[in-house]
C-alpha cells in the first residue's frame, strides 16, 4: 500500500498493539508449519523472533523493501514519545520493534495481509541469513 488509507488510522502506538499479535501469530504458523512440536519447543523457537533484538534485527531486514509511506509510519511508531521501554531492551531495538509492531498493525488493519506476509518472509531470516521459509498464501490459511 502507497497510499494513506481514505478512513482515519488509530494511533501508531494502538496499531503497534495489533501488530503484536499479528506478528507474534505470523511467527507461531511459520513455527507449526515447519513441523516444530511441543510447548517447550514451539516457546523457545518462538523468542527467536519476538524478542525486541530480534525484531530490531528483522526491521532492519525488512527496511529497505518498504515503501515511502510504510517507512514514514515506522518513523512515527519509533520516534513516538509514548513509548517506555523495558529494562532488559536497548532503546533502538525497543523502537525498531515498536515500528515493526506498528506497520503490521497497518496492514492488518488496511486489510492487506498480502503485503504482511510478505515482509514477514524477509522478517523471518534466520540470523545465518539463510533462504526465508516460504510464506503460506492467502489460499493456504
Amino acid at each position: 500500500m502507497t497510499e494513506p488509507l481514505p478512513c482515519r488510522l488509530p494511533p501508531v502506538t494502538a496499531l503497534a498493539f495489533l501488530g503484536d499479535g499479528v506478528y507474534s501469530l505470523l511467527v507461531r504458523e511459520m513455527l507449526v508449519r515447519e513441523g516444530k512440536t511441543g510447548q517447550g519447543a514451539l516457546h523457545e523457537a518462538a523468542l527467536g523472533y519476538v524478542t525486541c533484538e530480534a525484531q530490531q534485527a528483522a526491521f532492519r531486514r525488512a527496511e529497505p523493501h518498504l515503501t515511502p509511506y510504510e517507512r514514514d509510519l515506522c518513523r512515527r511508531a519509533y520516534n513516538s514519545p509514548h513509548l517506555k521501554k523495558p529494562k532488559h531492551a536497548t532503546g533502538d531495538a525497543y523502537r525498531c520493534a515498536t515500528a515493526l509492531e506498528a506497520l503490521f498493525g497497518f496492514w492488518q488493519w488496511a486489510g492487506e495481509a498480502d503485503r504482511a506476509r510478505e515482509v514477514f518472509a524477509l522478517c523471518a531470516l534466520p540470523q545465518s541469513g539463510a533462504e526465508p521459509p516460504a510464506a503460506p498464501t492467502a489460499s493456504e490459511t
